[in-house]
């Protein structure tokens, strides 16, 4: 279940979910940035409760601008496959419609996003791993460096490295 009650939206199941993006997507945003802050989370046994903190900023197809920080409230639930949401809720805690001064870059100038993150094998927690030589490399990386961890490349054209658990 996800809710943004400020806009009066609820979609139930992936496919809700999945179908309300895509039409935001195409019909509201010309283009949305949004960044996602870590907040924190309550274990509760096979259930959790999170916070996260958002700022999203955006030009909508009709021209309008739309600034705003919100918190998601998360609830979670454990499943043989792992962690999985059963809810978030989009509390929006500032709206500001006022024009946007600036505009996204030429897809000619945009950099081509390189992250190495490094996962705990136990928890399955992910977390930035910092190796300059790897992020400039198209190579699988088969052997993590650190133990109890597992290092996993991500470029836009090549996915690789390894994992814990089931996957290692």
């Amino acid at each position: 279940m996800w809710r943004i009650p400020a806009v009066n939206v609820e979609f139930a199941g992936r496919e809700q979910i999945r179908a309300g993006i895509e039409r935001l997507k195409t019909q509201l945003w010309e283009y949305l940035v949004q960044t996602t802050h870590p907040g924190t989370i309550q274990l509760d046994g096979d259930r959790a409760s999170g916070r996260a903190y958002v700022l999203s900023f955006g030009r909508m197809r009709d021209g309008g601008s739309h600034l705003n920080y919100s918190v998601y409230h998360d609830r979670y639930q454990r499943t043989p496959d792992g962690w999985k949401f059963t809810e978030r809720v989009d509390e929006v805690l500032y709206v500001d419609t006022t024009p946007l001064a600036g505009s996204p870059p030429p897809q000619s100038a945009r950099v081509q996003p390189q992250m190495t993150i490094a996962a705990d094998r136990h928890t399955g927690s992910a977390f930035p791993y910092a190796d300059a030589a790897a992020s400039h490399q198209h190579h699988r990386t088969d052997q993590c460096q650190h133990p109890g961890w597992a290092r996993v490349e991500q470029r836009s054209d090549v996915a690789s490295g390894c994992l814990g658990g089931s996957e290692r």
